[in-house]
């Protein structure tokens, strides 16, 4: 299986910098690509790809999107099976083909699949009206246009997307589908993939419980260095945390 890394990245250049140390260290010959800003890190991709147009809350909320600009502009000339989107604050600790070994190159993988009905229980803010966050109208643009594109009338499973890993094939049909600006990537992958008939995997990174949550979340609670070195030190410990939002050795990882 030939894979490919996209790093999506907008700040912390050091703490990028590690990263993709670590990412060539565990990964020889795996070409990375830069899907990002203007931060001095041109020199550390196969090419750098940088949407102008759109502000910081677009490529937020919008990871699809940019993946779709990525692949016109520059995936669908690439020769890959599988394309993992790694961002700049997702640390994996093992190689891509050990932690995603058990997914097959044609399905996807995503991080915390549920239904929407456990998304619902849970108060997820994305597909309802919660507090300030007012998202149930754009869940329901979302829904109507997968009915006209697809006539798919169902739901698509939630997921968050630090993780994510999706076959070239997707991608070419994704590239094409031009879907709404509205919600978010955690709700417009999984929908679009189940209404195309796509396989979805979990990557087993996020379990949804506030234990598992100290490791990988969605939140942007900060899982700190010295959680992460406990694990490492752990034969049987976790080699995936998200968010981490300081440098972490390579030298310090334990070699697969």
């Amino acid at each position: 299986m030939e894979r490919i890394v996209v790093f999506r990245f907008h700040r912390d250049p050091e703490v990028c910098r590690s990263r993709l140390r670590l990412l060539r260290q565990l990964n020889p010959g795996v070409p990375i690509y830069g899907l990002g800003e203007r931060i001095g890190l041109e020199g550390e991709f196969e090419d750098l790809h940088v949407i102008d147009d759109r502000d910081a809350e677009w490529k937020w909320k919008n990871g699809d999107l940019a993946l779709a600009r990525w692949f016109r502009a520059v995936g669908h000339e690439v020769d890959f099976d599988v394309a993992h989107v790694v961002e700049w604050d997702l640390l994996l600790c093992a190689p891509l083909s050990e932690l995603y070994g058990h997914v097959p190159p044609d399905a996807l993988a995503l991080s915390g699949l549920r239904s929407m009905d456990a998304a619902r229980e849970d108060g997820w803010s994305w597909i309802d009206d919660e507090g300030s966050y007012q998202h149930a109208d754009d869940y329901r643009q979302v829904r109507e246009w997968a009915a006209r594109r697809f006539g798919f009338e169902g739901e698509g499973p939630s997921c968050i997307f630090p993780g994510a890993a999706l076959p070239r094939s997707f991608l070419v049909e994704h590239a094409a589908l031009d879907p709404p600006a509205v919600s978010n990537d955690e709700v417009r992958v999984p929908l679009a993939a189940t209404a195309l008939g796509y396989d979805l995997y979990d990557t087993g990174f996020h379990d949804w419980t506030d234990a598992g949550r100290r490791y990988f979340n969605g939140r942007g609670t900060e899982v700190p260095p010295s959680r992460v070195a406990a694990e490492l030190a752990d034969p049987d410990g976790r080699r995936a945390f998200h968010p981490v939002y300081e440098p972490i050795d390579p030298d310090e990882v334990p070699n697969p």
